[in-house]
């Protein structure tokens, strides 16, 4: 009983949810470290900070699925592909979140340039389409941009920051309320005690809740296979996942568990074309 309730407010909330959403992390890896994606460097970063697809060195893709607490209405999934190039690396993100009643779909481009080993920053403009069931709310379109960086402070110790939506975006208004696009900003620190083992922090805040820490650890168990764990203050979430990674192909998958609504599932799956063909392609 105390779960579907949590749930119907979940769902009587779903506009701001939904919009808080967009926001939120992609990719089974992200999400098993409990979110804790701004330093990470993947075809996910497209997403969680734009900066982390400079250093990327072949064309990739991938896709992931997630279904927030076992509700269908609230069934996130995205595409996202990086493709390098001599100039800088370029990327794309498609995703659809929300069912029949309230659905958001996002398109973004993305560009991102390492200027250094040390130091990689990017930037990304997004389009926001909101459609819902009742014609008195109609649908709207949106843009809003995102502004990411990631650094090597010394050996071993990483930090990273990302900024979406900073003009904060106005979706609708009336009498009574006006609504915005959250604007969330994401500040992580990771630090590699050896080759298999990793530990990260982030701060999240948006302009919607409160201020939130996540804490993540990724443990390589052997050569290709990984376990992830984590935990979330506010909410009071923890994470754990798993996932494999050779050359060309990432597989992972991952769930959160909120102790008042329950699970939420995410399965991601990245491909990367061989490094000699994408030079050839595309330099």
């Amino acid at each position: 009983m105390k779960k579907l309730y949590a749930i119907t407010l979940l769902l009587a909330s779903q506009y701001a949810v939904t919009h808080a959403q967009v926001t939120l992390p992609a990719g089974a890896r992200s999400l098993g470290l409990s979110n804790t994606s701004a330093t990470l460097t993947d075809v996910y970063a497209m997403h969680n900070n734009i900066a982390g697809i400079a250093p990327l060195k072949s064309v990739s893709a991938g896709l992931y699925v997630e279904n927030r607490y076992l509700v269908k209405e609230l069934t996130n999934y995205g595409i996202m592909a990086a493709i390098p190039t001599k100039k800088g690396n370029f990327g794309l993100n498609i995703g659809s979140q929300g069912g029949k009643g309230l659905n958001t779909t996002r398109i973004g481009v993305g560009y991102a340039r390492a200027f250094s080993k040390w130091f990689n920053v990017g930037m990304s403009l997004n389009y926001i389409n909101t459609k819902f069931s009742d014609a008195y709310y109609g649908s709207a379109n949106k843009f809003t941009v995102a502004v990411g960086m990631q650094a090597k402070v010394v050996d071993n110790l990483y930090i990273g920051a990302h900024l979406y939506n900073p003009t904060l975006t106005l979706i609708s208004k009336n009498e009574v309320y006006k609504e915005y696009v959250p604007t969330t900003i994401n500040i992580g620190m990771r630090y590699d005690f050896s080759k298999v083992l990793s530990a990260l922090v982030q701060v999240d805040k948006n302009t919607i809740s409160k201020p939130k820490i996540n804490l993540g650890v990724e443990y390589r168990i052997v050569e290709q296979f990984y376990l992830r764990g984590g935990f979330s203050s506010n909410d009071i979430r923890s994470s754990f996942g798993f996932g494999y990674k050779s050359k060309q192909l990432t597989i992972d998958f991952a769930a959160g568990y909120h102790y008042k609504i329950g699970f939420v599932p995410q399965f991601s799956l990245a491909f990367n074309l061989p490094e000699s063909v994408s030079k050839t392609q595309h330099n």
